[in-house]
């Protein structure tokens, strides 16, 4: 029997089945461009069955197909339906609604039947959001619109060359900034299935407060508190610190009253006589931070969602994580980070 295989690809089609392959928004194009390039490569329907999880008939096809029609033959044909419901105007104006609420598709379906007399299911319209690019996702609340843009823009500047000359060994930079916890969990994201609800406890309790220095090499210099952080707190934490600097050493930190204190101003001449620098970060502009990131992980990926159960279990898994950053906790914080990192 003649084996079956794809038919000598030319250099446009080559070109054509790579690019599909890599940026065709339909999910199927890319997985059948993918197969028909491996084929081309001398891969047997055995190896493309068991590498795709599809049958052989579908595979045997797919390369037939391709053989007598092309490229071409990668998209789906059209098929008979329902005609569409929405029309141009009814599209724009979905657009329209959704950049000003983007959250009530009750009240965009309302206004469809009001206003255009084009009555669809939640679903429907779900699937034509999805197709204009939309997502699901949790929205994130900003400072953005208090902040200087100008400065935050300098300073974006400044920092990008502190780093720079720190990656060529001038001094060290860290990051500072301090977080509180406590048994009311900051509520992830997680694959649930469908009907169930994943339920974490929740209770109040008083504060964890956690004190940190790190560097984009995830060395990190944490201190723990279960009393009120005020710039006596703040001071006593640089203070250890700065016995642990082996060169001039820049400290990012932003502008919290416990950073700007008369107390803590007093002390900024005597850390840079031991080779401590402080630089604040412009107002509102925790993105500059990167130990906001580092806070995040540790809330939304890294603590274990049982520790909310007791005051005691949390301390005992932020103390846990404390322990193993840099180790079995690390982050890629030029991937992270990708302005200025």
């Amino acid at each position: 029997m003649k084996k079956l295989c794809v038919k000598k690809i030319s250099k446009k089609e080559n070109e054509e089945l790579y690019r599909s392959y890599k940026e065709d928004t339909r999910s199927r194009v890319r997985e059948r461009s993918q197969i028909i390039l491996f084929s081309n490569k001398g891969k047997t329907i055995k190896e493309l069955v068991a590498l795709f999880e599809l049958t052989r008939q579908v595979i045997c096809s797919l390369i037939n197909n391709f053989n007598q029609y092309g490229v071409a033959s990668l998209c789906d044909a059209q098929r008979s339906g329902c005609p569409e419901k929405l029309t141009d105007e009814a599209k724009k104006f979905v657009l329209k609604y959704l950049s000003k609420d983007s959250r009530s598709l009750n009240l965009i379906l309302a206004e469809l039947e009001d206003k255009f007399n084009i009555k669809i299911s939640k679903r429907t319209l779900i699937r034509f959001i999805k197709k204009e690019k939309y997502v699901w996702k949790r929205m994130r609340k900003s400072l953005k619109n208090k902040r200087n843009e100008m400065a935050f823009k300098l300073f974006e500047i400044y920092l990008k060359t502190i780093l720079k000359c720190e990656d060529e060994g001038f001094w060290d930079v860290y990051f500072f900034d301090e977080v509180t916890f406590n048994t009311i969990p900051s509520v992830p994201y997680a694959w649930i299935q469908k009907n169930e609800n994943i339920e974490l406890p929740s209770s109040k309790s008083r504060n964890i407060s956690v004190l940190g220095f790190i560097n984009r090499t995830n060395d990190f210099h944490p201190y723990i508190f279960e009393c009120t952080v005020n710039s006596d707190v703040i001071i006593a934490c640089i203070d250890d610190f700065i016995e642990k600097i082996t060169k001039d050493t820049i400290v990012i930190i932003d502008n919290a009253t416990t950073h700007t204190s008369i107390k803590f101003k007093d002390k900024i001449e005597s850390w840079e006589d031991k080779g401590l620098y402080i630089i604040y970060l412009p107002t509102y502009s925790p993105e500059l931070n990167i130990i906001e990131i580092l806070w995040r992980f540790i809330k939304y990926k890294w603590i274990d969602l049982k520790a909310y159960q007791n005051y005691k279990s949390l301390i005992k898994e932020i103390e846990r994580i404390l322990i193993n950053i840099g180790t079995k906790y690390t982050i890629d914080f030029k991937k992270e980070s990708k302005k200025y990192c």
